[in-house]
């Protein structure tokens, strides 16, 4: 073992030791944003152990049937499978993850910066190079800007699929490098291998073989033009690359182009000459980390033209400069150069033409790895130039600069993660970094109306509404139309004004319709207002859009009960148990069955579930389709829960012969009133019996 080993070993202890203490605080963060769809709520992954069918199912998108990042799936299906839903395996995880990837960065910087010592002649001395690449490995790692991938659950797509990255890259390099044909040709597959298995964890990865092209020519200085092999090669990876994308968007390419843009605010041309504005801010973030930039969404919308507004022009502009500058000074400037075309090469796919949102800071967690190989070859260079020269106040004060980066970095990265505690602590910075951005209001309304704190969520929604009414056409229908729909939400369930609710509900369809649950409360509204026609279209429209989701059939099943439609009912409700077997399902099929007097079917589906002796509704069902022998010991359980439970009996009474609940179909107890009441008036008299006897004893106690 050489010391170089040695040093390396210590170099992986070294940088675990760093990360892991930045990111010690985000253990206890909480859900965020595409984590409920994605992890919490999403079936798929929610996986009983671990044979080829629950696998298999970890594999497909939790809204499309269709495969969707599968590795990505697994991974949280496993992390299901031996902890369930307990945040801190999830974030454990996501910070190991990010320790192996940074491990890969830290050896393909070693590789590379021998490369260009060998191929380029760079002057950095050959005892430099590790503490270089650890220095870049740890710029890197500790960036704030790499928070939201690393702490943002779901973001483990990106930095899994970043760590297949890197290590496909490095098999790549030491494949070049080897000269044994065994292990070359070992190493080759095994760049394939890992190279397919980031593009099953992100579709972005998909980009490698543009990466390796580069770094041929620029750090290996391969004419490839002059290399039949190495064309063959390209020409193999880009028909891969096209067979995949093709697969990837279900070769629909004309559909996908002509809907992409349907539901944006703006063109494919207006996304494409804004990216540039949004790159420049991702590259001062890198060099510039100031905390008041660090945001989840930003105030940054799409612009109308290239002088409008101005910054774009420029933008665009100062882009392509970096871009030309960087082909052509690649053979006096290589490891410069090769970083910034690395970097504009890993944002081709999220930064250019694709319906992406416009920004989002985990996007740099892969294109920018070169940048901090270049900052600290820099560094570390003048560090060493300035001692050797003995300028020892330059050398000091770069030492000091250096250090307090790394400091600075670290710091700013834990404090970045209290932000991200919980979904109101985040919502709040990013409606102080980014006012005009509406989605932090609508996020942080939904969260107050969780903590049934009605004034203060709507209070943030109509602050949404004032702004987006200043500039309408810059935001997206869709997000406009959640804003009204969580505001008709408050009105119909904790204000209980119904006419307000709906009028809110259907202005949020009118915005965007394609929202399922939308049509879902809009058919709540209009039952509550006893509009059982628009209540069923309201349902149907529901159905159409999402036709798994069991309460949609509940509801869709309650309504066609109240029109008399009882047959249609009992098929609707009947679908809807298909789908899950669902107590308040099970309750209406009951009912209609009661209704339609097929006594029967009714006792078949009650007895089919499982029963309590303390579930009041269940032995309301029991008492109407027990026989006579049954019915005193049911009354008696039911008459025990009403006292136990404090309940008015009045109240209960009157509920029941409404039987306008929205969720619950009642049966009809009218023979069973009368003899309800006289057990109910029997244990009331007993029961001021007993008080009045405990209050003469407690009276004799005391004489």
């Amino acid at each position: 073992m050489t010391t170089n080993f040695y040093q390396k070993i210590f170099h992986f202890f070294l940088l675990t030791t760093i990360i892991i203490t930045c990111y010690s605080g985000s253990l206890e963060n909480s859900w965020h944003f595409d984590d409920f769809p994605n992890i919490v709520k999403n079936k798929n992954i929610q996986i009983e152990n671990l044979s080829w069918n629950q696998i298999k199912k970890s594999f497909y998108s939790h809204n499309e049937d269709r495969i969707s990042r599968p590795l990505s799936g697994l991974s949280f299906a496993l992390n299901y499978l031996f902890f369930g839903l307990d945040l801190k395996s999830y974030h454990i995880v996501n910070i190991l993850i990010h320790v192996l990837c940074c491990i890969t960065v830290y050896l393909v910087f070693i590789t590379t910066l021998n490369i260009c010592i060998e191929k380029n002649n760079v002057s950095i001395p050959k005892h430099l190079v590790i503490d270089i690449a650890l220095l870049g490995a740890v710029l890197w790692a500790i960036h704030p800007i790499q928070t939201q991938a690393i702490t943002y659950i779901v973001q483990r797509m990106a930095s899994m699929a970043a760590l297949f990255y890197v290590i496909a890259l490095y098999c790549y390099l030491k494949f070049r490098l080897q000269s044994v044909d065994i292990i070359k040709i070992l190493l080759f597959l095994l760049c394939i291998l890992f190279w397919v298995a980031g593009m099953l964890s992100k579709e972005n990865v998909v980009l490698l073989p543009l990466s390796i092209i580069a770094y041929e020519l620029i750090i290996f200085r391969t004419r490839l033009i002059y290399n039949k092999k190495f064309v063959f090669l390209i020409f193999l990876c880009f028909a891969f690359m096209i067979v995949v994308s093709l697969f990837l968007i279900s070769g629909k390419l004309v559909q996908f182009f002509e809907n992409a843009y349907e539901y944006r605010p703006h063109t494919m041309w207006q996304r494409f000459i804004t990216q540039p504005i949004i790159l420049v801010r991702y590259i001062l973030l890198l060099f510039l980390p100031i905390a008041d930039f660090l945001t989840l969404e930003s105030n940054i919308f799409a612009s109308k033209g290239l002088l409008s507004p101005p910054i774009t022009f420029f933008s665009n502009i100062l882009i392509y400069i970096l871009i030309f500058m960087s082909i052509f000074f690649s053979k006096k400037f290589p490891l410069v150069c090769f970083s910034l075309i690395f970097y504009f090469v890993n944002h081709l796919i999220e930064s250019t033409v694709i319906d992406l949102e416009l920004y989002f800071e985990h996007r740099n967690y892969l294109p920018s790895i070169f940048i901090y190989l270049t900052i600290s070859c820099y560094l570390i260079y003048f560090i060493y130039l300035y001692k050797n020269l003995n300028k020892k106040y330059l050398y000091f004060l770069l030492s000091i600069l250096t250090t307090s980066i790394i400091v600075s970095e670290g710091n700013a990265t834990y404090l970045r993660n209290e932000i991200w505690k919980d979904e109101i602590s985040l919502n709040l910075d990013n409606i102080e970094k980014s006012p005009l951005n509406l989605r932090g209001y609508n996020n942080l309304a939904a969260e107050y109306i969780k903590l049934d704190q009605k004034e203060k969520a709507l209070d943030y929604l109509k602050q949404a509404e004032k702004i987006y009414k200043q500039r309408p056409d810059d935001y997206q229908k869709n997000g406009i139309a959640d804003i009204y729909y969580n505001a008709g939400l408050i009105q119909l369930h904790a204000y209980e004004d119904i006419d307000k609710a709906t009028q809110l509900l259907l202005k949020s369809v009118e915005l965007h319709s394609l929202g399922f649950m939308v049509h879902y409360q809009l058919a709540v509204a209009f039952f509550r207002l006893g509009d059982l026609d628009n209540a069923e279209t309201a349902i149907f429209n529901s159905a159409q859009l999402k036709d798994d989701q069991s309460q949609i059939y509940n509801l869709f099943g309650r309504i066609l009960y109240a029109q008399e439609k009882y047959d249609l009912a009992i098929e609707v409700l009947r679908k809807g148990f298909e789908l899950e077997k669902r107590r308040e399902l099970c309750f209406n099929l009951v009912a209609t069955y009661l209704k339609i007097g097929d006594y029967k079917n009714a006792r078949s589906i009650l007895f089919s579930i499982d029963f309590s002796n303390t579930d009041l509704l269940y032995l309301l069902f029991r008492l109407v389709v027990s026989d006579e022998s049954e019915r005193d010991i049911i009354i008696n359980y039911l008459i025990d829960i009403m006292f136990e439970k404090e309940l008015n009996f009045c109240n209960w009474l009157q509920e029941i012969n409404n039987n306008n609940h929205v969720g619950i179909i009642y049966p009809d107890i009218s023979i069973y009133k009368n003899i309800i009441a006289q057990y109910y008036i029997l244990k009331l008299n007993n029961k001021i019996t007993k008080t009045k006897e405990m209050i003469y004893a407690i009276e004799a106690g005391c004489r």
